[in-house]
């Protein structure tokens, strides 16, 4: 059960990267790198 919560917290922190970069184009530019 605790790498089930650990996976989808990472998911979320995922998602929350997308919705970064999505809002900030040069951070998709600087996570890519």
């Amino acid at each position: 059960m605790k790498s089930v919560k650990g996976v989808s917290k990472a998911e979320v922190l995922l998602d929350e990267k997308q919705a970064r970069a999505i809002t900030n184009p040069s951070l998709l530019r600087f996570s890519r790198d």
